[in-house]
């Protein structure tokens, strides 16, 4: 990579002046002699070391800065502040998949927390296959909870092992990386949750363009975004956006413009819940597919564990009890076989 290269760049540099120096001194006493010497040899090398070391210098420290901000700025970096190549991160919550409820199976006589379970192909895997595989500017748009990132992480896991992995952590990062990606021959910039990049100060059509280049490079601007997000960019949506958020509304849209986009539906097909009867055995998957007539499969995997979570949490104090019992209140009706919705009435002499 280029920024290693700099870094070796600047030791050459910083060694090459110690010995162009003592070079210039050596030469000067051949050429002349006594106090003369002495006086040319020592400016002349003191020029020279002067200005290759100054040079190496400023290679090392823009290394330095590069290496340190790197850690703070990526999702996908190792322990050395470097990013990490595809293959390597095995993670998927890493990359901001939601995790499922755990369980816990046997791999090889010992026990393994499973966080994520198996990944179900989606009617519109070839179109997003095929995007990948293209490369540029790749957009995954659906409601929240329809799978987005784990169908987008998986496609790039079995087409794109090769390549580094590019993940900033936030709007700020952004000027951070785009030197880094540039300096990469083959890379995925992952941005999920798109919206978290748009906007003021965020990602720009034009530093689209210098990501992927023209060509030379394989570079995969991979992004998820939320259908409701998406909308909020349409041209009917153009009027109501007033005053100094109208540039920046455009400027968001226009970013738009460059993507393919790939829609991910919320309600799974019959197709897609016959193969998600494949995997079965996994009590997640048996439970969710139960619950599939109002919601789609990953909704209901990502949702339910955390809506269980919240209501778990709010018996307790300071938290929110009545509400807590609002919900246990409504799973008795239900119960009890009372389908339709149900109001308190005051009695005649109360009123």
């Amino acid at each position: 990579m280029k920024w290693r290269s700099r870094w070796l760049r600047g030791w050459v540099l910083v060694t090459g002046a110690i010995v162009l120096g003592a070079g210039v001194g050596a030469v000067s006493t051949v050429w002349l002699s006594g106090p003369a010497a002495a006086a040319v040899g020592s400016t002349l090398a003191a020029a020279v070391f002067g200005a290759v070391s100054a040079r190496g210098k400023t290679l090392l420290d823009v290394h330095a800065e590069q290496k340190a901000a790197l850690p703070e700025q990526l999702v996908a970096a190792n322990a050395s502040g470097r990013p990490r190549r595809v293959r390597d991160l095995n993670d998927p919550i890493a990359l901001r998949v939601h995790p499922a409820e755990t369980f816990h199976r046997t791999v090889s006589e010992r026990l393994v927390a499973d966080r994520v379970p198996p990944y179900i192909r989606r009617d519109t895997h070839e179109q997003l296959w095929s995007a990948v595989a293209r490369g540029g500017f790749v957009l995954l748009t659906g409601d929240s909870t329809a799978g987005k990132t784990r169908m987008a992480y998986e496609a790039i896991r079995e087409l794109c092992p090769d390549h580094v992995l590019i993940a900033p952590a936030s709007r700020e990062s952004l000027a951070t990386i785009v030197p880094v990606v540039l300096e990469q021959r083959r890379c995925v910039v992952w941005l999920d949750d798109l919206e978290r990049f748009l906007g003021s100060g965020g990602l720009t059509a034009s530093a689209v363009g210098r990501i992927l280049g023209n060509g030379d490079r394989r570079v995969l601007l991979l992004a998820t975004l939320r259908s409701a997000e998406f909308d909020r960019y349409s041209a009917r949506e153009e009027p109501r956006i007033t005053g100094i958020e109208r540039d920046s509304w455009r400027e968001a849209r226009d970013v738009l413009d460059l993507a393919a986009v790939v829609e991910l539906p919320r309600r799974w097909s019959a197709e897609e819940l016959r193969r998600a009867r494949d995997y079965a055995e996994d009590p997640r998957i048996s439970t969710a597919l139960d619950k599939t007539g109002k919601f789609g499969l990953a909704e209901v995997l990502a949702a339910g564990r955390s809506l269980a979570r919240d209501r778990r949490n709010a018996w307790r104090p300071g938290a929110h009890p009545r509400g807590a019992a609002l919900v246990a209140a409504a799973v008795d009706c239900r119960r009890a076989g009372v389908h339709n919705p149900t109001a308190h009435r005051s009695p005649r002499w109360a009123r």
